[in-house]
């Protein structure tokens, strides 16, 4: 009797189970929108959004193969803004089979992947007009696809106020005959205003090609600014921009030339920087006393970019440049020895450890930074260090030591005024003790540059 009344129980639990109705219809946890604004080099991508506090970033994967994975070789951007669902895939081949997936990463690192897109990117327009770019209050730059053959006229570029406008005198802005010119900058505009541009292409039979319409509003404020350089060495300069915090926001390009109006591409650009709370950099590994020309290159999502204006520095003369293990003197005498051997440090004729430059031609300098690195061999009394110029500017700096260790540092003195350059004996000095039991410094790489009055071009 007690078996019957379990199984009866274990059939009526089972049958209610199958009775139970099962919701068909589950939500893609994390959706990724099948591509549109699908053009020959270019697709836009959307994805549904995710708002809880445990939000990491949003990754977006491409590539040719449909069972591609999700790694560094194929991410094209990570986001760390939670509201931005949305961006544009740039430099695609034309008419091609694309795959995309969306990834959303938590903060205790748990993942979940969209379903797989893919779409197919059109033919190239025999003749094109790209998106605006450098938008300004009163002024937008065009650039349009070239043709080279031998049966060029020219280029005609128009623009109105009117999406539906007529190719005609009254909409013409200019005409190009250089068949290598493919850009051009619209001037004097109205802020704030939609403006429609198109582009045509003459040939000596007398056809002509009109692009499709492209259309831009001027703004009404400065997108990305740079600042003058500063911290500016021998080899290096930082520099600072504006930070662009909207939503569109897909990365900043650092770029820098010895040329005055350079455009930038792929040989003037030093860094690309993902993060768009990041606003400073330091440009390292110039050559000394050179002219540099910088610009900051903004890109949004929707593939348009905006590029700052030009700000130049000069980097600073490299005076003296000494790579020994060692450099020192005893009394008046320059020593040079490996730091494996030092001397005896219970030599009490060793008083002092001097390099000198004696006679530097200093008239055309403003500021000189020396700059050293070192090692010191501790036994009792510290160790000061002092530096000048002209024998007016001293500065002793007491080094901390462990006893009886050997220590490795790197020491740089700033910004020595130079007032009286006709004297120009420039000094580093290690004093070394009057008790006989001494520090030892092992002095190397040794660097003394300074900054000119006035700009000057290598």
């Amino acid at each position: 009797m007690k078996k019957s009344f379990v199984l009866l129980v274990i059939l009526i639990l089972f049958s209610c189970k199958e009775n139970t109705p099962i919701d068909s219809k589950i939500d893609d946890p994390f959706n990724l929108s099948i591509p549109y604004n699908v053009t020959p080099n270019s697709v836009d991508l959307s994805w549904s959004s995710y708002i809880n506090s445990d939000f990491a970033k949003y990754e977006i994967y491409y590539s040719l193969d449909s069972n591609f994975i999700l790694d560094n070789s194929t991410l094209y951007q990570s986001i760390t803004k939670k509201n931005q669902t949305s961006i544009t895939v740039l430099n695609l081949i034309s008419d091609t089979i694309y795959y995309f997936k969306a990834r959303l990463s938590k903060t205790n690192g748990n993942k979940t992947d969209s379903k797989i897109q893919s779409a197919i990117t059109s033919n190239p327009e025999p003749f094109y007009l790209t998106l605006p770019y450098n938008v300004t209050p009163n002024s937008v730059d065009l650039s349009w696809s070239s043709y080279i053959n031998s049966d060029f006229v020219k280029y005609e570029i128009y623009y109105s106020l009117d999406s539906n406008f007529i190719l005609d005198d009254s909409t013409l802005y200019q005409s190009i005959t250089n068949k290598n010119q493919t850009s051009t900058t619209v001037l004097n505009l109205i802020s704030d205003t939609t403006y429609y541009f198109k582009a045509r292409l003459l040939k000596t039979n007398g056809n002509k090609i009109n692009s499709k319409i492209q259309s831009a509003i001027t703004s009404n404020e400065i997108l990305i600014t740079l600042g003058s350089p500063f911290n500016i060495t021998y080899n290096s300069v930082k520099i600072i921009w504006s930070k662009y915090l909207r939503n569109d926001f897909r990365k900043y390009e650092i770029h820098f030339s010895k040329s005055s109006g350079f455009e930038p591409n792929e040989n003037t650009r030093y860094e690309t920087i993902n993060n768009e709370d990041i606003d400073s950099t330091t440009i390292e590994n110039l050559e000394p006393n050179t002219k540099y020309f910088f610009k900051i290159k903004l890109l949004l999502t929707n593939g348009r970019y905006f590029i700052s204006e030009e700000k130049s520095g000069t980097t600073w003369v490299l005076l003296f440049d000494k790579f020994e293990d060692i450099v020192g003197w005893i009394g008046d005498t320059l020593i040079l020895y490996n730091e494996d051997d030092p001397p005896d440090p219970f030599d009490t004729s060793a008083i002092y450890s001097v390099f000198a430059f004696n006679s530097v031609n200093l008239t055309n300098y403003k500021t000189v930074k020396i700059e050293y690195s070192a090692k010191a061999k501790p036994w009792i009394i510290p160790a000061s260090i002092r530096t000048g110029l002209n024998f007016y500017a001293t500065r002793y700096d007491t080094i901390p030591l462990n006893t009886h260790s050997v220590q490795k540092f790197t020491k740089y003195i700033y910004d020595y005024q130079i007032s009286s350059p006709e004297q120009s004996d420039i000094f580093f000095e290690y004093e070394m003790g009057s008790q006989g039991y001494s520090d030892r410094l092992i002095i190397f790489d040794v660097k003394i540059s300074a900054e000119r009055i006035f700009n000057s071009k290598k």
